[in-house]
């Protein structure tokens, strides 16, 4: 989910910001400079966030699709193995002194 949870001030803070850009964006239509640069920064940002986010799928995909996933297995104790066929390492509790 894109916006998982949202309040009523939250679309209306959305409503309220695509009105304000509506109003630049027809200020812009009748010739007015400022709303002009206004509106071609907005989209120039827009396009960019955009094609980062293509990129970054297009780059996600190719690693799942090249990259073996290595599953981490969980042991009977909650302990986690690289692979399922790996003996527990033992926890370095063992008494050395011979006593």
């Amino acid at each position: 989910m894109l916006f998982p949870r949202f309040s009523l001030r939250t679309i209306l803070i959305a409503v309220s910001t695509c009105a304000v850009f509506s109003i630049v964006l027809g200020q812009a239509v009748r010739g007015e400079g400022w709303a002009i640069v206004v509106s071609v920064s907005v989209v120039s940002l827009c396009v960019i966030l955009a094609f980062h986010a293509i990129v970054y799928l297009l780059s996600a995909g190719f690693t799942r699709l090249l990259t073996a996933q290595h599953t981490p297995a969980k042991t009977s104790r909650g302990g986690i193995q690289s692979t399922p066929d790996q003996q527990s390492a033992p926890s370095g509790h063992e008494n050395t002194t011979g006593t």
